[in-house]
């Protein structure tokens, strides 16, 4: 089984509301078809009846969830200027059925863990074999290589070997309660735009259209901002491997607080949209391989330095086609391919071809991702501080301040979280005082630099 490792909330938590059940079994259907998409009904449609008789097609806009039998040109797409507004019934809606697919997960979970449990038990040498292949979507159902350190592969076939692990977390969703009401941001316009994106083996890819859009620009949150304050920006890393956590991130957290999901996460494209859809502009973790290897693994779509240009190439775009309407990547792990040149460069230019960005997480010294980024023109961030590194509320709390003290150095500043319980109401505490303190929260794609793109010989030539 390819998705043993699959960090889910626990079954209890991931079976849905008891009033949705009621409702399922009044309807004679039971949760697992209820989760599944009905015609062509989306709740992400952003499409007119106006526009759908213009364009003369049916299918939904703004679904990231492609069929993989689906023809390109088949395809609907959001138009970039219009879209309906998505009110409070289809966000919970949506969310509930995200929820009905997550419990299905978590009961398998909780089935492989009894039945590894029952053979550790049983004593004796054993090991499990998994042999995985990683299609359009199923790459986001590998989970976070709990399985043994050392997948190799071509970037779309990987095998592992040795005993398993299974990763379920501690967290449910009373841990988030106690959290302060926060305004509700406006959805952001829905994705994937028709021209931004093209086919690709392992879905949909973003592009540049030949008008000069870049996908990062287009997909972010809009933000005017006060010239005269200073701006301090929070990225939450590792989104999505725990369902109560990529909920209250997205419900508990100011909209003007990016998110960065997990590639390994189940149904990563819908739990883009619904983030997208609560205001949150989103980015993807993006593994890489660390000095320490495998005592930390970044999973078996990590790019690794010994791997040939064809298997990171096919890695990037496996990673690139799980979902649309990101601006970019967080490069994480890498400690060793973020300060390899000849293994990174070629990532970061396939991205900057992509009309996205690179946020560097900040924990690397020698860490050349910024360098490189800065010489070919690619868009970039660097984290200046990690909030909850000592996850206690003194210890938050005094980060925060750090950053505040920062940006009123600097005139800008970006920290980095993670989705604890803890640090979700701390940061959503943070949060209401800053017009007080003359402070702006501002996405993260507003404080991104563009370096200009180095001018190439063949255009050169040209002018």
């Amino acid at each position: 089984m390819a998705d043993t490792d699959i960090e889910e909330a626990p079954p209890e938590e991931a079976a849905g509301d008891p009033a949705d059940t009621a409702a399922d079994d009044a309807d004679g259907e039971n949760a697992a078809a209820e989760a599944a998409p009905e015609g062509d009904a989306n709740p992400d449609d952003g499409t007119s009846e106006e526009a759908a008789g213009e364009d003369g097609e049916a299918a939904a806009e703004g679904s990231d969830d492609i069929p993989a039998d689906e023809s390109f040109e088949d395809l609907a797409f959001d138009d970039e200027d219009e879209f309906d507004e998505v009110d409070d019934e289809v966000f919970a809606e949506r969310k509930r059925k995200l929820i009905l697919v997550a419990g299905s997960a978590g009961g398998t979970i909780a089935f492989l863990f009894l039945f590894m449990l029952a053979l550790s038990f049983g004593g004796g040498d054993y090991s499990l074999r998994v042999s995985a292949d990683l299609p359009p979507r199923s790459a986001a159902l590998q989970g976070r290589a709990a399985l043994t350190p050392g997948a190799r592969g071509d970037g779309m076939n990987q095998t592992f070997d040795g005993p398993t692990g299974l990763t379920i977390p501690a967290v449910a969703a009373t841990a988030f309660s106690g959290v302060p009401e926060i305004e509700k941001g406006e959805p952001l316009r829905p994705a994937p735009i028709r021209d931004m994106v093209e086919g690709g083996p392992n879905g949909l890819l973003p592009k540049v259209p030949p008008d000069g859009r870049m996908p990062w620009k287009v997909y972010a949150r809009p933000f005017a901002g006060d010239s005269e304050k200073p701006k301090v920006a929070i990225l939450i890393n590792g989104v999505g491997m725990s369902q109560a956590a990529a909920i209250a991130a997205i419900e508990q957290l100011p909209p003007g607080v990016t998110l960065s999901f997990e590639p390994y996460t189940s149904e990563l494209s819908e739990w883009v949209s619904l983030a997208r859809t609560a205001g949150h502009e989103v980015t993807i973790n993006l593994p890489m391989e660390p000095i320490d290897f495998p005592a930390i693994d970044p999973g078996p779509l990590g790019l690794f330095t010994d791997l040939d240009v064809k298997q990171r190439e096919a890695r990037l775009s496996t990673i690139l086609g799980l979902a649309t309407g990101y601006i970019g990547f967080v490069a994480t792990h890498g400690s060793l391919f973020a300060t390899t040149d000849e293994a990174l460069k070629p990532v970061l230019e396939a991205i900057r071809t992509r009309g996205l960005a690179i946020i560097d997480p900040g924990l690397l010294s020698n860490s050349r991702v910024l360098p490189l980024s800065d010489a070919i023109g690619l868009p970039n961030a660097r984290v200046d501080m990690h909030l909850d590194t000592v996850p206690s509320t003194e210890a938050i709390q005094e980060k925060l301040k750090q950053l505040e003290d920062m940006a009123r150095a600097k005139g800008r500043a970006i920290a980095i979280a993670e989705p604890y319980p803890l640090t979700i109401r701390l940061l959503a505490e943070w949060s209401i005082g800053l017009p007080q303190k003359n402070l702006e929260l501002a996405p993260v794609s507003a404080l991104v630099k563009e370096p200009p793109v180095p001018e190439t010989k063949a255009s050169a030539e040209e002018g």
